[in-house]
This record gives structure tokens, C-alpha cells and sequence, in this order.
């Protein structure tokens, strides 16, 4: 999936949820967050091998 498709999906998403952000501090909380999951995810992997 190249990037301009994620980032419909992650718009449709959000806007599913009625959570788009409405400045740019909210993007950049967003993303925060997003990477945080990511980085998550990434440990609990490591951990499983």
C-alpha cells in the first residue's frame, strides 16, 4: 500500500469516528500516539522471540 492510500484510510478512519484533528498540535498528539502503538507493538514482538 503506498502512502497517499494509507493516508486516505487514516482520514476515512478518523473521520468515521468524528475525531479529525482540528489543529496542528491535535495532528501532532495524533501522531504521538500512533507512534507510541507502534513502538508497542514493536516490544511486545521482541518479546515473543
Amino acid at each position: 500500500m503506498d502512502l497517499n492510500k494509507l493516508k486516505e484510510k487514516q482520514i476515512a478512519q478518523m473521520r468515521k469516528k468524528n475525531c479529525l484533528p482540528k489543529n496542528k498540535i491535535e495532528v501532532v498528539l495524533h501522531l504521538v500516539e500512533e507512534v507510541g502503538e507502534v513502538c508497542e507493538a514493536i516490544r511486545e514482538n521482541k518479546n515473543r522471540i
